[in-house]
């Protein structure tokens, strides 16, 4: 019995060093391309802020593509006694500064390519109005064919029109070529974090942070280009659950870094 709970410790432990490599591998070619299109040194940010909460200094972070770094570092920290408590309070007390630091650092960056003026915002809201009251009005197999074809025809019409506007293109644009972009560097700072973190810690799991840092990367993006393009982020992983909270908040017009302050409890309830 005893060298059966044994046996199963060990393949644990292969598993999860195995995943970590993979993670790390993956995260380090993102956050290359990331900081390519940024123009910034991000995991050098990524370290300075996650050596910051950890109260650590920033040299003792491993780099990203240093897998077998990484597995030294858990050990290290496990070693000290020094693991993040995973209670909710002491997990937002730790990750809120950090996050908030690096929020700020790529909403400024998004800031600097989107710019949509009054116009282009009120002609928007309208037509994704007037789309959404035409969906609830088909006519149904009842209706002649000449108002199915008139129906269906203005339909096509008003999505067509939300599809090419500046603000249209560019939710379609934040939910897939942006994305992955944008959320690298969340996710990194996720994973350099639960690094630290005892083993049955919510921020060891890969697919918990990937869900964070979609909700986190809403959070920026409404606060940004407002709420017309919730509903292309709503199908990111994670985020749906979410935006009707991120959009109220936003509704009240705050900061960014107040849509992410009411957000991440939620997150790690």
């Amino acid at each position: 019995m005893k060298n059966q709970v044994q046996l199963r410790s060990l393949i644990k432990e292969t598993i999860q060093q195995v995943e970590l490599e993979n993670e790390a591998i993956f995260l380090s070619e993102e956050i290359h391309r990331s900081s390519q299109f940024l123009n910034e040194d991000l995991e050098d940010l990524v370290k300075t802020l996650a050596a910051k909460a950890l109260k650590i200094s920033p040299d003792e972070i491993p780099d990203v593509s240093d897998a077998e770094g990484a597995k030294e570092f858990q050990a290290k920290m496990a070693k000290k006694g020094e693991e993040v408590n995973e209670s909710i309070a002491v997990t937002l007390a730790l990750l809120m500064p950090a996050i908030l630091g690096l929020v700020s650092k790529l909403a400024n960056k998004i800031k600097s390519k989107v710019s949509f003026n009054d116009e282009e915002l009120a002609e928007y809201e309208k037509n994704k109005a007037a789309l959404k009251k035409l969906k609830k009005e088909d006519p149904g197999p009842k209706s002649t064919d000449v108002d199915k074809i008139k129906w269906r025809k203005e339909l096509e019409r008003l999505e067509h029109l939300v599809q090419i506007s500046n603000i249209g293109k560019y939710a379609h644009k934040a939910a897939h070529g942006l994305h992955k972009l944008y959320t690298s560097p969340i996710r990194l700072l996720l994973w350099t974090i639960s690094l630290a973190t005892k083993k049955d810690s919510k921020l060891r799991d890969d697919e918990w942070r990937t869900k964070c840092a979609n909700v986190i990367y809403a959070c920026i993006m409404i606060g940004v280009a407002g709420i017309g393009i919730k509903e292309a982020l709503s199908s990111l992983e994670g985020v749906k659950q979410f935006i009707t909270l991120i959009a109220d908040v936003a509704k009240e017009g705050v900061s960014i870094a107040d849509i992410v302050k009411a957000v991440l409890p939620k997150l790690l309830a």
